[in-house]
């Protein structure tokens, strides 16, 4: 159980610096398709913070306490802050990352809660391996569109 607990605070630590990172991506995207990528944006941020609260409820379903610091969810993250102000190309890479490396750290939840049987959180966790699978997809297919190889 220690386990699980464990990895999913580094979900939930990572995910809220992917919930952070994309955010900056809404503030700070330009160009020719400013518009499109800017909702792009926001539809994956505000859905990404809305699970920040569903990954908590698992951890304290589980007995555990949820970290909530920012100290502690960048500690806990896999995901690493970036200061930089990126252009779109860019922002699309880097974030194409993010999500190999968050669906890694789902992934890895997961297969611990299969092994104790937590059958809810398995559930869980394979609706938001699906969520972000659908977010890598949609953001290769745009960065192809930016010319982008990824």
């Amino acid at each position: 159980m220690d386990e699980l607990i464990e990895s999913l605070k580094i979900v939930l630590g990572s995910g809220f610096v992917l919930y952070l990172k994309i955010h900056a991506c809404h503030w700070n995207v330009e160009g020719e398709h400013f518009p499109a990528y800017h909702a792009f944006f926001q539809d994956m941020y505000k859905e990404i913070w809305k699970s920040l609260d569903d990954i908590a409820e698992q951890i304290r379903q589980l007995d555990a306490y949820a970290p909530a610091t920012l100290e502690r969810m960048s500690q806990l993250s896999q995901i690493s802050g970036d200061n930089t102000v990126l252009s779109a190309r860019e922002m699309m890479i880097g974030l194409f990352k993010d999500q190999e490396i968050f669906i890694g750290l789902l992934t890895n939840a997961f297969h611990k809660a299969s092994a104790i049987d937590k059958q809810g959180t398995v559930n869980f966790l394979a609706d938001r391996i699906e969520t972000h699978s659908k977010y890598r997809w949609q953001i290769r297919a745009t960065a192809k569109r930016l010319g982008a190889s990824i």
